[in-house]
């Protein structure tokens, strides 16, 4: 059953698209994206009982949201200006840091672009500009087999 499981987390960012290969911003999203915090989420979501599965490389893209004041989560505003970098996870038994597999800064809408990953495990960090008032924050994941060809990521910054 660990197979029919789809475990990823929505990360939101502005886009660099030059430095992802884009050409223009991503296509507006249209379904419900799954949100990654630190506290309790969607991050796992049980994958179909039957059909197709690829490992096909998918288009990740999202967009960056900061916390309002106090804690506040009525009050999100779209965070330009973020470094969203996709990693490979850290080797433990080596005591080294995972490659990067793709990066990029969100826009002045909060969106970004990762361009396209292979299914696998990947460690999500978005890094706030250091004149922000949002933490940096890390998501480890895992795109499987059956994810959809389009992954959209909302991440959520958290004050200091």
């Amino acid at each position: 059953m660990c197979r029919r499981r789809i475990l990823f987390p929505i990360a939101l960012c502005v886009a660099v698209l030059a430095a992802c290969g884009g050409s223009g911003p991503a296509a507006p999203f249209t379904g419900d994206p799954l949100y990654l915090t630190n506290g309790p989420d969607s991050s796992s979501h049980t994958g179909p009982s039957s059909g197709q599965t690829s490992n096909a490389s998918r288009t990740v893209t999202g967009w960056v949201l900061g916390m309002g004041p106090a804690g506040d989560t009525a009050n999100y505003t779209r965070v330009s200006g973020t470094v969203v970098t996709l990693r490979l996870p850290d080797d433990f038994a080596t005591n080294t840091r995972g490659q990067q597999v793709a990066s990029a800064t969100s826009g002045a809408d909060g969106t970004f672009s990762l361009g396209t990953v292979k299914p696998g495990p990947y460690i999500l960090e978005a890094t706030a500009p250091s004149s922000s008032s949002y933490r940096v924050t890390h998501w480890g994941f895992v795109i499987t087999e059956y994810a959809p060809s389009r992954i959209e990521l909302g991440v959520v910054l958290y004050r200091r």
